[in-house]
């Protein structure tokens, strides 16, 4: 059975087990955005990451950087890959 990932409906690959509620269940690897999962796993919340500015799909933390002696966080798209700055939307290069 080929599992697809939850948040881009991309193809996954197995990456092991994992013991949940006293049984084992298979945990998959998307190759396409990065989100790990197990088998019945409900999609974890976004939270209040932003859309994309390129394509508007999700988003991950990736990491905080520094601009202008201030403290932001860093942003990677799933999609495209792009990477962009915490308010700003500024590109990182």
């Amino acid at each position: 059975m080929e599992m697809n990932c939850p948040r881009c409906n991309k193809p996954a690959v197995k990456s092991g087990k994992l013991i949940r509620g006293g049984g084992e269940v298979q945990k998959y690897l998307c190759q396409t955005c990065g989100y790990q999962f197990w088998e019945g796993q409900e999609l974890r919340s976004l939270g209040s990451n932003p859309p994309c500015p390129k394509c508007q799909a999700s988003t991950q933390k990736y990491g905080t950087g520094f601009k202008a002696g201030e403290k932001v966080r860093k942003y990677r798209c799933g999609s495209c890959g792009h990477v962009f700055l915490d308010r700003s939307l500024e590109e990182v290069e």
